[in-house]
């Protein structure tokens, strides 16, 4: 999974390795660390990478390559 990881494009790669550390996405919280605030992107934008990361690292893992 970690050598699937590392072949995403940087932006899915990071948003991946966040999520993982417990960042969430967005907080009503305004001094929360968040990844669309550490990112500079809307809510929208982030999940939208995240689900194209899971979408390729599931098709990465089903096929057994890594890229």
């Amino acid at each position: 999974l970690n050598e699937a990881i590392k072949s995403l494009p940087i932006e899915q790669r990071t948003i991946v390795e966040m999520i993982g550390n417990n960042i969430p996405i967005d907080s009503k919280d305004p001094s929360a660390v968040t990844i669309a605030k550490t990112l500079g992107r809307s809510e929208k934008t982030i999940r939208l990478h995240r689900d194209q990361a899971y979408l390729a690292l599931e098709t990465m893992l089903k096929k057994g390559k890594v890229l």
